[in-house]
């Protein structure tokens, strides 16, 4: 199977556009690249400069600030880390009448009150006006879930026909440890 020369020159021209169609191609991808390389590059200077003047802004705001201002904001964050330790370690004994005035019924009344913070221990004496209503306080005072204990001792008829008693509770640590409600 020859060509004929009209054929062959056809296929030789066919030849020499594919060659230029390639060659115009990966011409027309290496320039794409070249911009694309050249776009990353302006890019990066644009953002250097960008990074450097946002430095630049940052210090100068560092530099507005003067050493005794940050001396002075140390010292008053130490001082209030000082007063946070300081409050946690603080006894609230007024949520100590909380309990009691929460706690004691209106027909029961109290002559005498001490109060040991070491041992958590309140002693009580009072009277209330018959051995039922005194069933109901010991009631009461046991129930609370801020007592650990409430002993009830040295009960007595009193001359004017009241119940009198000694009354020692034990508060849970978490009673001297919140801070008071308001």
């Amino acid at each position: 199977m020859s060509q004929s020369p009209q054929q062959s020159f056809t296929s030789v021209i066919r030849n020499e556009r594919s060659g230029f169609l390639a060659l115009f191609a990966s011409f027309t991808v290496f320039l794409l690249t070249i911009a694309a390389y050249g776009g990353l590059i302006l890019l990066n200077r644009t953002q250097s400069k960008a990074l450097n003047e946002i430095t630049s802004q940052i210090q100068q705001k560092e530099e507005i600030f003067e050493d005794e201002s940050i001396k002075e904001i140390l010292l008053l964050d130490y001082r209030l880390k000082n007063i946070r330790s300081l409050l946690t370690q603080h006894l609230f004994v007024s949520n100590v009448f909380h309990v009691i005035e929460t706690d004691t019924m209106p027909q029961t009344s109290f002559l005498d009150f001490s109060f040991l913070a070491k041992e958590r221990k309140i002693t009580l004496r009072g009277e209330t006006f018959s051995y039922a209503l005194l069933a109901q306080q010991m009631t009461v005072f046991e129930d609370d879930p801020g007592i650990e204990q409430a002993v009830f001792e040295g009960l007595s008829r009193s001359g004017d026909n009241k119940v009198q008693f000694k009354l020692t509770l034990t508060i849970k640590p978490s009673i001297l440890q919140a801070s008071p409600s308001l």
